[in-house]
């Protein structure tokens, strides 16, 4: 089955004698693999975190009438 997966493969592997592996190619692997790490600890860390924030304002308005709406059941045979 593995085989049958290899040749839908998007990234087609290099042959090893046209690679050139450098230093610097290493450490910026390394570098990205770091940071990548970092910004995934971070986000997590973040996530995990919860920060609640709660706000109160007075009403401003002066109008002195209140609405009350109210909403009655009466159990009661129809007739």
């Amino acid at each position: 089955m593995l085989r049958a997966l290899h040749k839908y493969d998007a990234f087609p592997k290099v042959e090893r004698n046209i690679q050139h592996a450098t230093r610097t190619g290493g450490l910026l692997t390394l570098a990205v693999a770091v940071g990548l790490a970092l910004l995934v600890y971070s986000e997590f860390a973040q996530y995990i975190h919860v920060r609640q924030s709660y706000e109160f304002l007075v009403d401003q308005k002066t109008d002195n009438q209140l609405q009350i709406n109210i909403d009655i059941t009466i159990a009661m045979k129809c007739s």
